[in-house]
């Protein structure tokens, strides 16, 4: 692999991550407004945050969810919906 393809894939790579996962993260919870400045406080709030999107992801690969974005998914979902749902 050259370094123009090894530039490329880098490009991908990081492209995939701010597209995905992070613009997600960003638009639904606003986490780039997120001010908390323990470390550890934060990485739980990332955890939550990736465990909700993969809560909702599997809701809509299951067709038992109508919202049509992970954003209006949130705003029906309490903490008892969300437990019977990891409950399984």
């Amino acid at each position: 692999m050259n370094s123009k393809e090894l530039v490329k894939v880098i490009q991908w790579h990081w492209s995939a991550i701010e597209n995905g996962v992070h613009y997600r993260r960003d638009v639904s919870f606003e986490e780039d407004r997120c001010r908390v400045k323990n470390r550890q406080v934060a990485e739980t709030l990332t955890v939550l945050r990736n465990l909700k999107i993969g809560v909702y992801e599997l809701e809509r690969d299951r067709g038992k969810t109508q919202a049509a974005s992970l954003k209006t998914w949130m705003k029906q979902q309490t903490f008892r919906t969300t437990h019977a749902l990891l409950k399984g």
